[in-house]
């Protein structure tokens, strides 16, 4: 540090002058002259300071005290020498100034203030902070004064400290913009970026460092304490990030605008080269792109007055909104970090370099490389993974970190840290940006650490002092956070989801309600319903936020208007249920609501656009004052419609009380306190008497000893499906079930739903932790359909399991990524291309050049027919590499194919070939036969191998060794023969559609693949037998390996479907099930419509 220069030579590193009159000087007039002062003379000052208040230095805790703190803590230590020889080594650091003992001296004539800091722990790192929301020490001030409460930070006007960093909308926008299916990303990081820029002069007395060292390494050294002034910005101070912010997008912008003026489409496209919002399917946006980011929801709360470097929200302004001559950004900054994206990997490439070769001309430090490679089509860049295909999601590291973190709530019965308690809070909110609709299941556990989270924002001392406190949570809310991390885990958002407007709206409806009644109107059809409250039911009380909110949860959920991923604009008068469906808020008066509207438009996939309209405009308002005089509500009704233009079509009914009942059992299921704090103490569920009853009366003497008789039946289904069914129930009793059966065949499908969704949510949470067995992906539908399957047996046909099978397929998408089938025209299309070319082959083959595409057309028209009308794997008929040792060889054909009953009149061919690894239990399965009848039809098998024998001048008697391809020798002048690997016979596919003239268009540009086309086959299979058979035939040792993975399946139809897939997967045979089937009694009374039993 001594030999750092004085602070009045001091100059900074970045070389400013270049930036000024190379860089920034194409920039508009107005941003020109905001950014040059800006890298000047540093950022904005504060409105008031330390004088304004008459605070002097020692006013404040003395900054040795403060040094020798950190001194006597190893990683506070280690942490501030590691940011002092950074501060040396970027030349951030000025020589240290004389000070007297109170380490006060002077800068510029007037009295400096040392600033403490502390240490942060993150990602395994120890980071220094300053703290300067330090406060002059008590008995200076008056209590509660303003000067009492003054910190530094406070000094600054709210404005200037605010910016918006650019949201998930607009990431996708930028990916849509390019046409996501192929698009590349890179980013570039500065290194020390706050300290980079230079300080104001007048402010560089409020930031001097007072570090303690030792003269030698005993503990009993002597301290000397050190004092230097920081000449950068530093992190901490509350206009450090706007600043430094403010230069990275001016940097970037002028870079963008010196690449336009040479030609080059680097940073960004011009219109004519951008994929447009309608080229998705979205609606124009009717506005101009100031007139769009000056709609509440596109602006934010507080601006800063330079308004150019508020992003939030402007890549997807600009999409929406953009024209011809405009241009679209394909670089977004986040501080320091800056993400740059593109159609090609040059592209990329090329931005990177042209930005990286301007910051080292400026002299401007980064961390990252220039490398090629760090070009790629996934990226993780702000803690979102940008992946192919248009999807966002949560890297894999913070998914496991996160979900650590979840568990330790859930298993940590005597409580955990505040401070992790708060991590955990902030990891939930940055997974909460991709899915808005799980809020409410969240909210609670926010509510509770609200005052937490202002006292460490607030207060650093007290935070010091509590941050290590055990608080337990109530066990409630962790339910609720357990459950709520299960639906989300793992799961992938949309781009094109997030950059909807309302716009996009499929759909108009308005809804309106008071205290007498509430209702609903279509837009489109014209269709509406009313409803009048009773007056004694909890809508009737004046409670307007709930009363709305329940109004458009009815109007979404029992109206046939809306169905699964439509966008629906709804015109409200309430703000504040506009506010709550926006923000998907939830509190402790319509929790259930929030709860209830979350989970059905995560569910349903809709997108609900909220637009305010005044009282006396609004259609639906006379729906909800039928208990006026019908001529006065319905005459009202009527002028409002043709105001609008619209007409009145008929009215509808609703179970409105049926969406109540649900909410009601969601309030019970989570009894959320109206005013949850720190103190508040666990709850418990409250179950009505009647329910209780009503439950008891079902249990009798008769109905128990006919349950025995069918008890006794099925106790041989000892499988693991119905064994781990009957231990939940035991483990978890319930007054509804008696060993795996409800007891009332009549109970509430909500009811069973409930406790079946509890039950999947059991074995899902096996996944983390260590000393459970995970249950395999493609076993969790057998396991649901255990309990589904046993209680049909037993009449309880209203059982389905919805809420559990959405559970099912969540856990399932996080294990099997999803796969992709011809469609059956495509299917057929390729067969009878490879017929046509089959028919006008005329074997056997010339052994010269020209005859290389025949031989490699019979090799793979026998591997595709081997494949796809026998289920083989090609990579059991082929051999990975060519010419392998004999031991090596995959399927010699000599040991492949048997002709039974003779060589030369077969009427039936054995097939034989070693299986290789299950998918799901890993054993291996030796031998696998199948027999094939012989048939004239096209592509016969037989016919195929003929074909091929000829081709190669053998016949069926002298078939050996591997599928064999050409190979030219002699200069083109004869031919050699090598193995058909499975390499060649990826090509052969990839090479079909050109070669053949065809197209296929359900793969959507993507390549033919053996597992697309094997795949598919199986799923036609299945189309005319039952998936038992495909198992078989594919050699498969785990149906739900063929259900899930191949067949694609997905048995969520009915119950019936449900049961007959939980037979086969539960083991029955004919004969067992018959035998079982007649043991069962149906009672007396219980007959279907047809007068046949139910049973």
């Amino acid at each position: 540090m001594m030999s750092a220069p004085s602070y009045k030579l001091w100059t900074p590193r970045m070389d400013v002058d270049y930036l000024v009159n190379r860089v920034y000087c194409v920039l508009a007039p107005k941003i020109r002259k905001d950014i040059i002062r800006s890298v000047r003379h540093g950022p904005p000052l504060p409105t008031k300071v330390y004088e304004d208040y008459g605070i002097k230095p020692w006013m404040f805790e003395d900054p040795r005290k403060s040094a020798m703190k950190v001194l006597k803590c190893k990683h506070a230590a280690a942490a501030m020498l590691k940011n002092v020889r950074k501060m040396r080594m970027m030349g951030s650091a000025a020589h240290p100034i004389p000070t007297n003992h109170r380490c006060i001296g002077k800068i510029y004539g007037e009295p400096t203030f040392s600033v403490r800091s502390f240490d942060v722990p993150k990602d395994g790192k120890h980071r220094m902070v300053t703290d300067y929301s330090q406060k002059p020490l008590r008995g200076h001030f008056a209590p509660k004064s303003e000067a009492a409460n003054f910190c530094y930070n406070k000094g600054f006007d709210e404005k200037i400290v605010t910016m918006g960093f650019a949201d998930d909308s607009d990431y996708a926008a930028m990916m849509l913009s390019l046409g996501y299916r192929k698009v590349y990303y890179c980013s570039s990081d500065f290194k020390g970026w706050f300290w980079q820029p230079p300080q104001h002069k007048s402010q560089i007395r409020y930031q001097l460092y007072t570090i303690p060292v030792p003269r030698d390494d005993t503990p009993s050294s002597k301290i000397d304490f050190v004092t230097f002034p920081h000449m950068g910005n530093v992190q901490g101070s509350a206009v450090a990030g706007v600043h430094c912010f403010k230069i990275t997008v001016a940097t970037m912008l002028a870079m963008d605008r010196i690449a336009i003026d040479k030609g080059l489409d680097l940073f960004s496209i011009p219109y004519s080269q951008v994929t447009h919002p309608e080229d998705y399917g979205l609606a124009k946006c009717p506005l101009t792109y100031e007139q769009l980011r000056e709609r509440a929801d596109m602006k934010p709360r507080i601006q800063n007055p330079d308004k150019w470097i508020e992003v939030r929200k402007d890549r997807l302004c600009r999409w929406r909104t953009l024209t011809e001559g405009q241009r679209m950004p394909l670089w977004i900054a986040h501080q320091d970090d800056i993400l740059f994206a593109h159609w090609t990997i040059l592209k990329v490439f090329e931005a990177l370099r042209r930005a990286h070769k301007t910051f080292d001309r400026a002299n401007i430090l980064t961390s990252t490389t220039l490398a090629i490679e760090s070009v790629k089509e996934s990226i993780t860049f702000c803690g979102k993974r940008f992946l192919p295909g248009g999807e966002f999601g949560i890297p894999d590291d913070k998914w496991i970190k996160y979900s650590e973190n979840v568990l330790a709530l859930g298993y940590a019965v005597n409580g955990l840290p505040l401070s992790l308690l708060l991590t955990l809070a902030g990891q939930i909110a940055h997974v909460m940006n991709l899915f808005r609709h799980m809020r409410p299941m969240f909210a609670p556990f926010t509510w509770y650490l609200a005052e937490v989270n202002r006292i460490c924002g607030e207060n650093k001392s007290l935070w010091k002092k509590w941050k290590s406190r055990i608080v337990t949570v109530p066990k409630v809310i962790i339910t609720m956070v357990i459950e709520g991390w299960h639906k989300v885990y793992r799961q992938k958002a949309y781009a094109l989801d997030l950059v909807k407007l309302d716009y996009d709206a499929d759909i108009h409806i308005s809804c309106d309600w008071c205290t007498h009644g509430f209702g609903a109107y279509n837009h489109e059809t014209g269709e509406y319903f009313k409803v009048r409250i009773p007056q004694d039911h909890e809508l009737a009380l004046n409670k307007s936020t709930f009363g709305e909110f329940f109004t458009v949860i009815v109007a979404v959920k029992e109206t046939d208007w809306i169905s699964e991923g439509m966008n629906v604009a709804l015109h409200e008068d309430n703000k504040g249920c506009i506010f709550v469906i926006e923000k998907f808020k939830s509190n402790s008066v319509y929790g259930g609501l929030s709860l209830y509207f979350g989970n059905l438009c995560g569910d349903q996939k809709i997108r609900i656009f909220p637009d305010y309209t005044k009282t006396t405009k609004i259609i639906a308002d006379p729906l909800s004052r039928t208990h006026e005089d019908p001529k006065v509500w319905y005459d009202d009704f009527q002028k409002r419609v043709e105001a609008h233009g619209l007409t009145i079509g008929s009215e509808i009914q609703v179970d409105w009380r049926g969406v109540f009942n649900d909410i009601l059992e969601l309030r019970h299921r989570y009894p959320i306190s109206p005013h949850t704090t720190t103190h508040t103490q666990p709850c418990t569920p409250v179950y009505a008497k009647e329910a209780e009853a009503r439950l008891h009366k079902t249990h009798k003497e008769r109905a128990l000893r006919v349950y025995l008789e069918k008890y006794g039946a099925v106790a041989c289904l000892a499988k693991s499906t119905i064994r781990s069914w009957f231990t939940y129930c035991k483990e978890y009793s319930t007054e509804l079930i008696f060993n795996g059966i409800f007891k009332n065949p009549r109970e509430k499908k909500t009811s069973m739903d409930s406790i079946l969704r509890d039950y999947i949510v059991t074995l899902m949470a096996r996944e983390h932790d260590p000393e459970l067995v995970m249950v395999p992906f493609t076993m969790m539908k057998p396991m649901l359909c255990a309990p589904i399957f046993l209680n049909a047996m037993f009449g309880r046909e209203g059982i389905r399991g919805s809420t559990a099978w959405n559970l099912v397929y969540q856990y399932e998408s996080r294990h099997v990524k999803e796969t992709m089938r011809l469609s059956r025209d495509d299917y057929i299309l390729i067969f009878k291309a490879v017929a046509k070319k089959f028919g006008e082959l005329k074997p056997p083959f010339a052994r010269k050049k020209k005859s290389i595409d025949l031989f490699y057309f019979v090799a793979g028209t026998l591997v595709l027919v081997l494949s796809c009308v026998l289920l083989y794997r090609y990579g059991n008929l082929l051999d990975s590499k060519v010419d392998p040792d004999d031991e090596d060889r995959e399927a010699p054909l000599d040991k492949l194919i048997k002709f039974t009953p003779s060589i030369e009149d077969p009427e039936t061919l054995i097939f034989s070939t070693l299986e290789k690894t299950d998918k799901i239990s890993g054993k291996k399965t030796p031998g696998r036969r199948v027999q094939y009848q012989v048939r004239s039809s096209m592509l016969d098998p037989l016919e195929v191998i003929d074909m091929y024998a000829k081709a190669h001048g053998i016949d069926r008697g002298t078939l050996v060794g591997s599928i064999l391809k050409p190979k030219s020798a002699d200069r083109g002048r004869s031919l050699t023969f090598n193995s058909f690997t499975r390499g060649d016979y990826a090509k052969w596919l990839r090479q079909l559609q050109k070669r053949l003239g065809f197209e296929l268009k359900s793969l959507g540009g993507k390549n033919l693949t053996a597992a697309i086309i094997r795949r598919s086959a199986m799923t036609y299979f299945a189309s005319i037998t039952s998936v038992k058979n495909v198992q078989a035939l594919a050699g498969h040792k785990n149906i739900a390996t063929t259900a899930n993975i191949y067949v694609g399946l997905r048995d969520d139809e009915s119950a019936t479907l449900r049961a007959g897939l939980a037979e086969a997967l539960l083991g029955f045979t004919q004969a067992f099930f018959y035998n079982f089937s007649r043991l069962i009694i149906p009672e007396s009374g219980h007959e279907s419509e047809s007068g046949t039993s139910s049973t």
